[in-house]
């Protein structure tokens, strides 16, 4: 199969993604759960990938690109995250920060879009993106680190956002097809951040906790 992305081998000094805890990224506690109430965003699974395809993107551009650009054009000081759960045939986007922060807009008004509320974060929830006062997050939320140098993050699991180890071949699929894997994102350990036209740069970095 023809690949964009050709195979190479990075020496034994490349360069992994940054491991961190939930309090050095500054996400809260897991306390969370139970005593706070997040900003829910319902979205239509179909109506969604339909969406997703005309862009020619997968879910998590969908999601983080606009997401990001509306982070950074606030310029807020204080730390937002958003979590990722599956909801049968939705899912639900949740936004949490210390302070009252309105993600409306871009959130209404993103195809697929299908309702909004308050709600306790649910246990299939997990985080994807975190923007810490300066910086931007995508976050590979896992129990131990990987060894090897590829990454799945699976948002399609029933149980929630899914992130693993992957081949190479498989990244190389999943990056040439964007849209044709909708529910995956692939990332190479060797590449920490990445950006697409026009939206802000995005690291990426690995959060080791116990999720659940």
């Amino acid at each position: 199969m023809f690949s964009l992305f050709k195979k190479k081998k990075l020496p034994p000094a490349y360069s992994k993604l940054p491991v961190m805890t939930r309090m050095e990224l500054g996400i809260f506690p897991e306390n969370i759960r139970t005593e706070v109430v997040g900003h829910d965003f319902c979205f239509d699974w179909h109506a969604v990938s339909a969406a997703a395809e005309k862009q020619g993107c997968n879910l998590d551009d969908y999601l983080c690109i606009p997401l990001s650009r509306r982070l950074m054009a606030k310029s807020l000081k204080s730390p937002v995250t958003f979590w990722f759960a599956p909801l049968g045939k939705l899912f639900v986007v949740t936004a949490y920060s210390a302070h009252n922060v309105d993600f409306f807009d871009p959130m209404l008004r993103m195809p697929g879009y299908v309702e909004y509320g308050g709600n306790y974060l649910r246990s299939t929830a997990r985080p994807f993106l975190h923007w810490d006062g300066k910086n931007l997050f995508r976050v590979h939320a896992i129990v131990t680190p990987p060894s090897g140098l590829f990454i799945l993050a699976d948002f399609g699991n029933g149980f929630g956002l899914d992130v693993s180890e992957t081949d190479e071949d498989t990244y190389c699929e999943i990056r040439n097809n964007p849209s044709m894997y909708f529910e995956h994102t692939a990332v190479m350990q060797g590449n920490p951040s990445t950006t697409s036209t026009n939206a802000p740069l995005i690291k990426h970095v690995l959060c080791v906790s116990t999720w659940g």
